[in-house]
């Protein structure tokens, strides 16, 4: 759901994955007990409603709060001058208008983006590994070493190397443990969580 642009296919296939997912989480963490019901955040329940209103308003992230509080904490973080920060804070906006709007008319002005850094592997497919990479290629072990191994096909324990992020067919970019254990606590991105099903 938070990509600029969903297609209606898309869209029915969030709409069913929430419907499954809803359930499972309430039974979960409240087994459905309204004494319970207020470990729950409103935003649980909004959650599910996320694909109905994506086909009346568009993409929950250019239509949510959250998009317009980054947008104010990003603001926030180009003051320079806090003597008089609410001043300040409008020029950053004005200025941050006056590019979009020159970005809008003349295109040329903001060149497309670098699909391909200088430090990537394609894996075919529109799957690209993107940096940073570990400088060395590790042995890895345990259930990890089977599960890879069986999936390559090969008799012996493979050699890896670990990227930090793999950017995906639909442009989104996901992140890697290797990446967001070097992180602190407070900066892992949980929003690039997954929940990942055996078939």
């Amino acid at each position: 759901m938070a990509q600029y642009s969903i297609t209606p296919i898309q869209l029915q296939r969030a709409c069913q994955l929430i419907a499954e997912w809803e359930p499972e989480f309430e039974m979960i963490f409240y087994q459905h007990h309204v004494d319970c019901i207020s470990f729950i955040h409103p935003c649980v329940h909004l959650t599910c409603h996320l694909a109905s209103e994506a086909a009346c308003i568009g993409s929950p992230i250019c239509s949510s709060q959250w998009t317009m509080e980054r947008t104010i904490s990003n603001l926030g973080q180009e003051i320079r001058q806090p003597s008089d920060p609410f001043s300040n804070l409008a020029q950053q906006g004005i200025r941050h208008c006056q590019v979009n709007t020159l970005k809008a008319m003349i295109p040329e002005f903001d060149p497309p983006k670098n699909t391909n850094p200088c430090t990537f592997a394609d894996l075919g497919n529109s799957y690209t590994l993107l940096a940073k990479c570990d400088k060395h290629i590790n042995m890895v072990h345990g259930d990890e070493a089977r599960v890879i191994a069986d999936y390559l096909g090969l008799p012996c324990t493979p050699k890896i190397r670990c990227w930090a992020h793999l950017r995906l067919p639909n442009g989104q970019i996901a992140q890697s443990e290797y990446q967001e254990l070097q992180h602190a606590p407070e900066d892992v991105h949980m929003a690039h969580n997954v929940k990942v099903c055996q078939s």
